[in-house]
């Protein structure tokens, strides 16, 4: 026999222990295992509702989501429709005035870029003053002039208020594109007026001279200027539209002549001048 020899197998007590030991933990397996199978049961359901309710839940969000944006969709596209056809309608009923008023007229193709340029930007327009110009931007480009699709932006992004100063500023130019210095430097339009259609692109920053010759013909609202033969140039100093500025200045109509501004021109030409140069009614 060896001396190393388990104790156990000495005794003979190794089977019966294994024995005593399966059935101890099969007893215990017996009793436990419902518990446990019920437990595990109980986490599989409340896992798969957690499983059920977020699903739900992002089904519900996505719905929610969808709806309001068809929603906006749908309410901006009405708005949209409603906006281009306003403007359409404004345009046909002024060419049809142009058409009896003049009925050898002829439209001219539109390029179908610009169109679709203007189409983009006109609907997007809810103020009917506003659609008023839009619309006279396509009448004009049907009659054969050009507008910039600059100009197009230009009066997409154009706030009212701006629109406003352009037309204020109206009275105050020469040949419909200068501003003199003296306008804003008196101030016959406040300053800031000037400023916000620097920004907006109608008038450029930079101060220049404009030269107006003997045989041009220049007016200012309501006047015109006629000089004696002595006089070769007159010079003014001042702010000019840019072409935009010059685009969108032209849709303004019926502008009325300024007095204060009309009395400054004729000063200025009587002090420069002499007599030589003044202002007759147009």
């Amino acid at each position: 026999m060896s001396v190393n020899m388990d104790l156990r197998n000495i005794t003979g007590l190794e089977e019966p222990l294994k024995i005593l030991v399966q059935s101890l933990c099969d007893a215990c397996s017996s009793v436990l295992k419902p518990v446990i199978s019920r437990w595990q049961a109980k986490c599989v359901c409340e896992v798969n509702e957690m499983h059920d309710n977020m699903a739900l839940i992002s089904s519900m969000k996505k719905a929610c989501e969808e709806e309001i944006v068809n929603s906006i969709h749908t309410v901006r596209d009405e708005r949209e429709v409603r906006n281009i056809i306003n403007v359409y309608s404004m345009a046909i009923k002024e060419m049809q005035q142009l058409l009896r008023e003049n009925p050898s007229l002829k439209a001219v193709d539109i390029d179908p870029d610009w169109a679709s340029e203007f189409y983009d930007h006109a609907k997007r327009c809810s103020r009917e003053e506003m659609q008023v110009l839009w619309a006279k931007i396509l009448v004009n480009q049907c009659r054969g002039e050009r507008y910039f699709k600059r100009t197009l932006w230009t009066l997409r992004n154009l706030e009212p208020e701006e629109a406003e100063c352009l037309v204020e500023l109206a009275p105050f130019l020469i040949d419909k594109y200068f501003c003199p210095q003296f306008v804003y430097y008196k101030p016959l339009i406040r300053y800031n007026k000037i400023q916000a259609l620097v920004d907006c692109g109608c008038l450029n920053s930079q101060v220049c001279t404009t030269t107006i010759k003997n045989d041009e013909a220049v007016s200012i609202p309501g006047y015109r200027m006629v000089f004696d033969d002595s006089v070769k140039t007159i010079d003014f100093s001042g702010l000019s539209l840019t072409d935009v500025g010059g685009q969108l200045l032209g849709l303004i109509q019926d502008v009325k002549p300024d007095e204060q501004f009309t009395n400054e021109i004729r000063h200025h030409l009587e002090t420069h001048f002499n007599g030589k140069a003044w202002l007759v009614e147009a």
